[in-house]
């Protein structure tokens, strides 16, 4: 879409509206008839300390007029990795029967350590979690999952953002896996790592803090 390609500068992020959503929708009103629910299912980027950053709080007031019969349950939980989504799989989604569940999680990579002899057995058993999950969300047929992520890592002013430094190839290899693995689910994928990467005006770099302040966690 074309809001994504959209070069922005500082001064849109101050406006009342946020840049990387389409106008259009800011209006548009979701049917009266619907009654959906929806579970962000993840970590911390999605459940961060501050209400105000997490996605639920942005998009009702992003998207007040479209959400008003959608119940958004946030089960993100920080620092979870693949293998406890996977645990907490049963109790937190598929039993609650939701119409979509939107997957966005990077702890995999943030806390994975650069030793490259167990990188390959990492990703191995990343593939094999997430690919259960998938299998066992499309088994018990919940009508649309998204998947996305991972994003930046190390963006942002502050000194914590060090413990990211030499991740981008790292990031971007567990990008290709959730990208596979969408395409052999046939589910969509939100690559967020190249929305980021467009989106971001010329003058930027990396410690500007215009993605992220601590690192981690988009604003």
């Amino acid at each position: 879409n074309s809001f994504y390609t959209e070069k922005i500068s500082t001064n849109h992020l101050r406006n009342s509206r946020d840049p990387f959503v389409p106008s259009t929708l800011m209006t548009q009103e979701a049917p009266h008839y619907l009654n959906l629910t929806v579970i962000l299912f993840g970590d911390s980027l999605l459940n961060v300390p501050f209400a105000e950053y997490q996605l639920e709080y942005k998009l009702k007031n992003l998207l007040p007029n479209c959400l008003q019969n959608i119940t958004i349950l946030n089960k993100g939980r920080g620092g979870n990795k693949v293998r406890d989504l996977r645990q907490r799989l049963t109790n937190d989604v598929l039993l609650l029967q939701p119409d979509l569940v939107f997957i966005h999680f990077d702890s995999d990579v943030s806390d994975q350590d650069n030793d490259f002899l167990r990188l390959n057995s990492t990703q191995l058993a990343y593939h094999e979690d997430y690919d259960f999950i998938l299998h066992m969300m499309t088994s018990y047929k919940i009508p649309h999952i998204v998947i996305a992520g991972p994003g930046l890592l190390g963006e942002g002013p502050v000194v914590r953002r060090s413990k990211f430094r030499g991740k981008e190839d790292l990031l971007d290899k567990y990008r290709l896996i959730n990208q596979r693995l969408a395409g052999d689910y046939k589910i969509p994928y939100i690559d967020i790592r190249k929305a980021y990467q467009e989106a971001l005006p010329p003058f930027w770099i990396f410690s500007s803090g215009f993605v992220t302040t601590d690192g981690e966690h988009p604003n």
